[in-house]
């Protein structure tokens, strides 16, 4: 008995057949690149002086749209990567919150806040509530808060006034 996976024996003066070697493919020849012509006038057969004199130019063929007035950003101009901002979609969000919530209402006076600016010392700011501050975009190391009838969005540890909705509290 032979154990498993072992190779029968040949029979002495018998050699194992050699192992068949597989054949060489020769690399077909391929044929040389055919030039292509220049244009699909050239490509079609027409002649050069034919083919111009035939189709118009693209520039004769042209539609030029009409002169677009230049397009001017309202308010201050602010780069993509300025921070976080808040937007007029927010402002919609609020109103139909203070909507909803009558009973709320925003504190103090109006202050004079810039975007940029550290909020002003001794003015009354109270942070937004919990189900009104859910609806607003989420920005890490923002806070919300209402000064008076304005909306601010403002950098934690040093107070600077990210973005600004001025009124968006006002009833």
């Amino acid at each position: 008995p032979q154990a498993a996976g072992a190779k029968a024996a040949m029979p002495p003066g018998k050699q194992a057949p050699a192992p068949k070697a597989k054949p060489r493919r020769k690399p077909a020849a391929t044929p040389a690149p055919e030039a292509k012509p220049a244009t699909r006038a050239a490509a079609a057969g027409i002649p050069a002086g034919a083919a111009a004199a035939a189709t118009p130019s693209r520039a004769a063929t042209a539609v030029t749209p009409a002169p677009r007035p230049p397009v001017r950003p309202s308010g201050p101009a602010r780069r993509r990567d300025a921070g976080p901002e808040l937007r007029p979609v927010d402002r919609e969000l609020v109103q139909g919150w203070l909507a909803a919530n009558p009973d709320w209402s925003s504190p103090g006076r109006p202050a004079s806040l810039v975007e940029g600016q550290p909020l002003p010392a001794g003015v009354a700011r109270r942070p937004l509530p919990p189900g009104l501050a859910v609806l607003l975009p989420y920005f890490p190391g923002h806070r919300y808060a209402a000064v008076g009838p304005d909306l601010v969005l403002y950098v934690t540890e040093t107070e600077v006034v990210a973005s600004l909705l001025p009124g968006a509290l006002a009833r």
